[in-house]
């Protein structure tokens, strides 16, 4: 296996609307840079970072406080092939914004081709924030099932 370079400018949009959670929604848009620092020789895994300057929009469940805030977002994604029919994926997604305020998002995938372009993916996704509110709580999680059509 060796390291494998490969430079670009990405561009990213999250948004996340979770009743559980301290925040009505949260909209955040990043640009910044991506290198893959990894890939084996069969490119049948890689992995890439990425780190850039947010924009995050948001609104505080219960209040009438809505949230404008520039700040840093990083990520890493980690790829495996493991057959021509499935591949694991895992997302990590940090924010970080000038009030001290941190939101992070973990999203583990597992898919497998099951007819041409007809795909079944087993998605878990952990959401969590450093910004706590009564009665909600900092880590949520979403586990679904999801039938998916390649074009």
């Amino acid at each position: 296996m060796e390291l494998y370079k490969k430079n670009a400018a990405y561009g990213r949009m999250t948004y996340l609307n979770d009743e559980l959670s301290t925040y009505d929604y949260i909209l955040t848009e990043s640009i910044g840079y991506k290198r893959r620092v990894f890939e084996n020789d069969a490119e049948t895994m890689s992995i890439e970072l990425s780190a850039g300057p947010s924009f995050m929009q948001s609104k505080v469940t219960g209040k009438d406080l809505q949230v404008n805030e520039p700040g840093f977002q990083a990520t890493f994604d980690y790829v495996w092939n493991f057959s021509e029919k499935s591949n694991f994926k895992q997302n990590i997604l940090y924010n970080y914004d000038r009030k001290n305020r941190s939101i992070y998002q973990s999203i583990l995938a597992l898919s497998v081709k099951l007819y041409k372009n007809f795909s079944i993916q087993l998605t878990f996704q952990l959401n969590g924030t450093t910004l706590v509110i009564s009665g909600k709580s900092d880590i949520n999680t979403i586990t679904s099932t999801n039938i998916m059509y390649t074009f």
